[in-house]
């Protein structure tokens, strides 16, 4: 078990206070031979699409490329249908038989409490990964990956292809072979921290509206004073989630980040020969010695992070609190 706070705890440790000259999360990706360029840009999954900041450098760079890649196309009327059709529990399990009385009444108080749900109907006999979304979004007002929105209308404005990294109950099929007793424990651990992942989601806000913040030294790790061309050194897990403080099992990590950035990054090498591609990506699939920018580092690909554009006057409010006895 590894310091780690699904999806929440899943972005960069930006402990320096000096200021980068560039955007950690907006990279330009040129062809081994430079006759294509393309776009990759992280965004954090728990972002609400009033709080997305597409600056107007990145609007040209999308309007410039000929597809737009991203996680799932959200838009589709069946999108949420097909995900909670995956995460259904059959009839004869049910999560109160994988908790001690006194934890599962905790459990039921809390998400009855907070976001008035009865875990005792069968209309929300979920997989807990359906059941920890449904805090998150009521913390911070919208359905987490909705930020990605924006962008898919304005690609789809401007007729641009639009291709998905994966199909919507793809990471759920992977996530839902992880034993049921490991994932019910990690529920109750997730609810147990939720003034901790409340304050950690307030820090991703402003890092993402503050990037300059983010180091590229502390990103990637790499030795000082950085030099062109970027390095990416080995990152371990430990070094990288070290200051998190809740749990996810080593499988959750393996599906959520290693095996999938290894897929995206071949699904991006065939879009990157094919023609000029806008990839859109959670921004904690990025860093890492698993992540997407060593894996396109080591095809052969020339990274180059942006000029850092500051996000000014940029107002973060303290995330939608629930209940306050869960403060």
């Amino acid at each position: 078990m590894k310091k780690l706070i699904l999806t929440i705890c899943l972005f960069f440790n930006a402990t320096s206070f000096l200021y980068s000259q560039t955007d950690p999360l907006f990279w330009e990706i040129r062809s081994k031979d430079n006759a294509k360029t393309s776009y990759l840009i992280g965004i954090p999954y728990v972002l609400c699409p009033k709080d997305l900041i597409f600056t107007e450098i990145e609007k040209q760079k999308l309007l410039k490329s000929d597809q737009i890649y991203i996680q799932n196309d959200i838009t589709r009327p069946t999108f949420i249908t097909e995900v909670l059709s995956a995460n259904k529990l059959p009839d004869n399990v049910r999560l109160k038989d994988y908790y001690s009385t006194k934890d599962y009444a905790y459990l039921k108080s809390f998400f009855k409490d907070s976001i008035n749900v009865d875990l005792d109907e069968d209309r929300f006999n979920f997989a807990p990964i359906v059941l920890y979304n449904m805090v998150i979004a009521q913390m911070i007002g919208c359905e987490p990956q909705s930020a990605e929105t924006q962008i898919i209308r304005l690609a789809l404005d401007n007729n641009k292809k639009i291709c998905e990294f994966e199909k919507s109950t793809e990471i759920y099929e992977h996530l839902n072979k992880i034993e049921l007793e490991t994932r019910t424990s990690l529920l109750l651990q997730f609810v147990k921290n939720y003034r901790q992942v409340r304050q950690t989601y307030t820090q991703m806000k402003r890092d993402y509206y503050r990037p300059e913040r983010i180091q590229i030294e502390t990103l990637l790790k790499s030795s000082l004073p950085l030099k062109e061309p970027y390095s990416f050194p080995q990152q371990s897990r430990t070094e990288y989630l070290s200051k998190f403080t809740s749990t996810l099992s080593d499988l959750h990590y393996k599906f959520l980040v290693e095996e999938r950035a290894l897929n995206w990054a071949t699904k991006m090498q065939r879009a990157l020969e094919d023609k000029p591609t806008f990839f859109i990506v959670p921004e904690y699939i990025l860093s890492g010695n698993q992540g997407l920018l060593v894996h396109l580092s080591k095809m052969g690909y020339e990274l180059k992070p942006f000029e850092n554009i500051f996000k000014n006057n940029v107002n973060v409010q303290n995330p939608k609190k629930t209940d306050n006895s869960y403060n």
